[in-house]
């Protein structure tokens, strides 16, 4: 997923947010039974299992953290950040354990909800900061 947020070509917020939710579900599906033990939800996941799915849930976040730091006004605070950071993630995380359950449903499908839903909402604090880079002040 860190490939899809960095790159000199993707300069567009929509774009790699686009690119890292398509990452994420080319993953699940090409890793779906890994996907499904860690994250799937069926049978208890306990001791370092656990500790391993914690740990990718927060690389994730700590990944899409970045993404948003890149684009978003500077005066968001942290603790909003990693709030928008968790939500997505966790979205995410209950699309793919829905489409698990829908294998009838194009991947694509999955990309184009899952985008078109948080760029609606994260599109307000982008285009604040995009505006305020260009005039050289402060967004509204």
């Amino acid at each position: 997923m860190k490939n899809a947020v960095s790159g000199d070509s993707a300069k567009d917020a929509s774009l790699q947010l686009e690119r890292m939710i398509r990452t994420y579900f080319e993953f699940v599906e090409t890793n779906g039974a890994a996907w499904d033990v860690l994250f799937g939800g069926g049978a208890a996941v306990a001791g370092p299992a656990a500790t391993e799915a914690r740990r990718l849930r927060f690389v994730t976040v700590g990944h899409i953290a970045q993404l948003l730091k890149a684009h978003v006004t500077p005066e968001l605070e942290d603790a909003d950040l990693m709030a928008f950071s968790h939500i997505m993630s966790g979205g995410g995380e209950q699309l793919a354990k829905w489409w698990r359950e829908r294998p009838d449903l194009p991947r694509e499908h999955m990309v184009r909800c899952m985008h078109a839903l948080f760029w609606f909402g994260l599109q307000r604090i982008v285009v604040a900061a995009q505006s305020a880079a260009k005039d050289g002040g402060t967004p509204a």
